[in-house]
Order: structure tokens, then sequence, then C-alpha cells
């Protein structure tokens, strides 16, 4: 089964969606198959990061008019299979438990066949949020270096079970220098061992760049766009070290 990375956040604006797309197209480039699904089903938007239409979307698998197969799609921008959690009227709401898990089950299933699947969650704790870090072996909790979004992202850990927990990687995104990155990470990382009895790990950061907002525009990868950027260059390090993470697994789905 693929190595499940969720990528979750407190808050709305730190970046999430970008290095979701950005992390899994710098692992389809080194030759992995790759499936990334947009479970931020409240506010799904990276097809439109990646330029993605597409034609079916996991609202159709849930009321029944598509398989699961049917709503993967194929990114030729990141080289990666994508479902997107865009529906074309309106937005998802109101998941019932049973939608899902039924999401959930297809999920684990798909995922045999691929080597990483890529979960970009929404921003905050909510019931379809908990669920899909249940499903994850790495869950990347991007924080930038604010008190809002630490304070949120504080809020987003105490309100995971404590089992999931130790799941959590700190993430610093938007960091002006590797220093940087590394005291919030050391700072953070102690008020949840302190407060929450975490144990939080940390794989890389990604320093603030202004090719970012460049590359989005274009809807294009960083790597693609400006592969010498320092964003790149921190997002495929990150990236390389998810992949030879050997962080014990989470239990297989009941």
């Amino acid at each position: 089964m693929a190595k499940v990375v969720s990528i979750l956040s407190g808050k709305g604006g730190v970046g999430k969606t970008f290095l979701t797309a950005n992390l899994a197209h710098a692992v389809a480039l080194q030759r992995r198959s790759v499936l990334v699904f947009d479970g931020d089903l409240g506010l799904a938007n990276i097809d439109i990061q990646i330029g993605l239409v597409t034609k079916r979307h996991i609202n159709d698998f849930v009321l029944g008019e598509a398989t699961f197969e049917d709503v993967v799609a194929h990114s030729q921008s990141i080289g990666c299979s994508v479902i997107s959690g865009r529906p074309s009227h309106g937005i998802i709401v109101n998941t019932t438990p049973l939608e899902r898990r039924r999401i959930k089950e297809a999920l684990a299933r798909a995922a045999l066949a691929y080597d990483v699947l890529f979960i970009d969650l929404g921003a905050g704790i909510e019931a379809n949020v908990i669920d899909f870090v249940d499903l994850s072996d790495i869950v990347l909790l991007v924080v930038k270096p604010e008190p809002t979004s630490i304070m949120d992202a504080y809020a987003v850990v105490k309100a995971l079970p404590f089992a999931l927990r130790s799941r959590i990687v700190i993430t610093p995104n938007m960091v002006q220098t590797a220093i940087e990155a590394d005291t919030l990470t050391r700072q953070f990382g102690g008020v949840l061992r302190r407060f929450l009895q975490a144990e939080p790990r940390s794989l890389g950061f990604v320093r603030a760049d202004a090719s970012v907002s460049l590359a989005i525009r274009r809807q294009q990868p960083i790597s693609t766009c400006f592969p010498a950027s320092t964003a790149a260059v921190d997002i495929r390090a990150l990236a390389d070290r998810i992949l030879v993470d050997q962080f014990v697994p989470r239990p297989a789905t009941a």
C-alpha cells in the first residue's frame, strides 16, 4: 500500500494546497506513482492550482453517480493522478459518517496501486479531517512563523485524538531562513510536548520565495517554472525525506 501523507493546517493561507501539489510533483519526478486527493471538501481548489479540468469529482462518487475509478483524473502538469474535491455546482458540505467511510475505504483500496498518496486536508478540525488523518502515515502540519498560525496549529493538534498526535510532522512554511525554521520547530514542538504530550517530528521546511506566487498564477509546479528557486529546492528536499522516512505506519484501516 502507498505511503499516505496528509497535509494539514490550523488556518487557511499558509500554503497547504501549494505544498500538496508541489510535493506530489517532486515525488513523481523520482519515478514514483502518486495519487493526490483533494480532501478539503468545503473549499476544494487543488485542481485550479494545477490547471486541471475534470469531468468528475468526489461528490459524483458520494452520490453514486460514478465509480471511484471514474473520479480519478491524470494531471500532465504535476505528473500525478488526482481526485478533485470541487463539484461542478456549489460546494460539498455536511458529508455523513457513512459517506466519509466510503471515501476512506475507497481511497485505501485505490492506494494499493500507488507508491504515495497525498491528501490535502481542510484547515482546522472537522469530522472529515480527523477521518483522513486516521488514514495517514505522516501528517505534515503546515505552520507559518506568525502567532495566529501557531495558535491555530496548536488547536488542531489539541483536537486530534491522542493516538493520532504521534503522526504529526511540523512543517514550517514561508520562513526566511533555516535558522528561523529550526527555532519555530523547536519552540512549537516543545509546547506540544509539554502541554499535549505529543512527540512531533520534523522532516524539513520551505523558505519564503516570490517565485511561489508566480508559479501559482501560471498554474504550474514551481520545479517546472523555477527549478533553482529556494522554495523548489526546499520542496524537493522535503519530498526526499518523506520517501525515505521509516516512521512506523498506522494500523490497517478497520
